[in-house]
């Protein structure tokens, strides 16, 4: 029966390479497995070890040079777990200092006692409002002061009128003849003339440039908003009229604004 207490499957190994009379640097050389691993094995440190795989791949070849099996090793070893041999010291419990727990909950009882005077001082029903007397809160509102303002009435047309339109229609109507050019998007949609009474349309998703060789002889309309003349004062041909999502709205007419 072994002498060496047996603490657990590495101390169990080591003694063996013991009674071998090899040194740890032996083993290495022989097993060429870094001193750190066969160390961690003898001490059971298996943590520190790259992998299971590594382990017992370590294991054996450690064993081969004791000339022991890992199979039959472990049997034995389990058989010897039985016996008084084994003599395994568990880590000793630290024993919880009961002062130590009284502090824990003397603490917690604090800190739920401030959050929950914290939570009443916010509460609404403690606040400096909350403390008017009811009887002037109540006092019905007379004069001016009792008609209630339609903020949603005043608001709505400025909203409506700040959307942008999703493209743009372009309308000519001639009263007399003149050649027209229409540009849409930088594409040539239109390049001839229009006559008397006669009526074209386009649309385009950003931009129009037209050219008109006799301005005073058209009217213009987008998106159905008649545009002020197009006209010169000299009666010029109008050249590269630019009118986008952006800007169209200053082509308009006031009336039509």
């Amino acid at each position: 029966m072994m002498n060496q207490t047996i603490e657990n499957f590495g101390s169990y190994i080591k003694s063996l390479r013991e009674k071998k009379r090899l040194s740890l640097e032996e083993m290495a050389a022989k097993t060429k497995i870094s001193l750190q691993y066969l160390a961690a094995l003898e001490e059971n440190r298996l943590e520190e070890l790259p992998s299971k795989t590594h382990e017992r791949l370590f294991l054996r070849a450690y064993l081969q040079q004791l000339g022991e099996d890992l199979d039959q090793l472990t049997t034995r070893f389990k058989d010897i777990e039985l016996t008084e041999e084994f003599k395994y010291k568990p880590k000793p419990k630290v024993k919880k200092s009961i002062y130590l727990d009284l502090i824990f909950i003397a603490g917690g009882v604090v800190l739920l006692s401030v959050i929950i005077w914290a939570l009443f001082i916010d509460s609404p029903d403690n606040s400096v409002e909350s403390q008017i007397n009811p009887a002037r809160i109540s006092l019905p509102l007379t004069g001016e002061s009792a008609t209630p303002k339609v903020v949603s009435e005043t608001l709505a047309p400025a909203v409506t009128s700040a959307v942008k339109p999703e493209k743009l229609v372009l309308r000519l109507e001639a009263t007399g003849k003149s050649w027209v050019e229409i540009n849409a998007d930088g594409h040539k949609a239109f390049y001839d003339f229009i006559s008397p009474h006669q009526k074209k349309e386009w649309s385009c998703k950003d931009s129009f440039v037209i050219t008109l060789g006799n301005p005073a002889a058209v009217i213009a309309y987008v998106n159905d908003q008649k545009l002020k003349p197009l006209s010169t004062p000299s009666n010029k041909p109008a050249i590269d009229i630019k009118i986008n999502l952006e800007n169209y709205k200053t082509f308009l007419e006031e009336r039509a604004q």
